[in-house]
């Protein structure tokens, strides 16, 4: 009688089963009461076991739902942090291939840069007059040493 499921008409009806058990008097009329009363509620069972399957499925459902919309968002969610991470691991190897390159352009040996030749005994401070500008793939002439800037 507690279901959620089962009618007025049918709590009513088991009610009335019950108050005709209490009301008995005799054995065999207690005997009825309680044979009416298991029919009443095989009655009301039968009745309302498609109302508790429905209300099962519908919640069997909407559980799957949340799951599958879970599973959804935790997949969104994981796509968005590798991108993030690729994205981190392509901007770290682009800083590193320029730190190369500035340091590849500072080195006396790049022959795709122009470099600064100073005579010797002369420093990057004495160098006026003393020194030249050795265009890319030039050699150094005698007497001269790289300056790197």
């Amino acid at each position: 009688m507690k279901s959620s499921y089962t009618s007025e008409t049918d709590k009513q009806l088991l009610n009335t089963g019950l108050d005709n058990l209490a009301a008995a008097k005799t054995e065999s009329s207690a005997n009825s009461a309680v044979a009416t009363l298991k029919e009443t509620i095989t009655a009301t069972q039968k009745r309302n076991k498609p109302a508790e399957d429905k209300a099962k499925a519908e919640a069997e459902a909407e559980a799957e739902k949340k799951a599958a919309e879970a599973t959804k968002a935790a997949a969104e969610k994981a796509e968005v942090e590798r991108k993030a991470a690729e994205k981190a691991e392509a901007d770290r190897k682009a800083a590193e291939a320029a730190q190369a390159t500035q340091a590849e352009t500072a080195n006396v040996n790049n022959t795709s840069a122009s470099k600064w030749a100073i005579e010797d005994g002369y420093t990057w401070h004495t160098r006026k007059g003393h020194s030249t500008v050795i265009p890319p793939g030039g050699s150094l002439p005698p007497g001269y040493y790289w300056q790197v800037p």
